[in-house]
């Protein structure tokens, strides 16, 4: 299930890879284009609810520190897995609909393990956002 998610990031990959003051580019961490996030996919509660528990049951938070990733020198695998998944994590995050990803989980991981930078999604014909949005309604972000 998980080669579905996770794409091996190919070294020889000649596509453009900025990292600036944003962080890395989630693509370069992913292999996932922005295009490719399927928000409306039949199974993506489940598939998402496989990544999120991947973070959690492999304790992935111990690979971040101040917003940094830590390889571990024991299992090097498991660590760059671990990044991987939460880089796509955080894709979904920013692109999907509020309030698909866990926001909890999420944010406690945004607070240690590093950001990547990606294009967020906007809807169509939307008005600008201004101070009077209420981000704790998410059904207010969709009016």
């Amino acid at each position: 299930l998980f080669g579905l998610f996770l794409v091996s990031i190919n070294a020889s990959d000649d596509h453009d890879h900025d990292h600036d003051e944003e962080g890395p580019d989630c693509t370069c961490g992913t292999g996932v284009e922005t295009a490719e996030l399927d928000c409306d996919a039949d199974d993506f509660d489940t598939n998402l609810a496989t990544l999120q528990t991947y973070l959690t049951e492999n304790n992935c938070i111990q690979y971040c520190s101040d917003g940094a990733y830590v390889a571990s020198s024991d299992d090097p695998a498991q660590s760059a897995e671990c990044i991987q998944v939460w880089f796509l994590i955080g894709q979904y995050h920013d692109y999907c609909i509020s309030g698909s990803v866990d926001e909890e989980l999420f944010h406690t991981y945004l607070d240690a393990c590093p950001d990547c930078a990606q294009e967020f999604y906007e809807y169509e014909g939307a008005p600008d956002c201004d101070a009077s949005l209420n981000c704790t309604d998410s059904a207010a972000q969709l009016e």
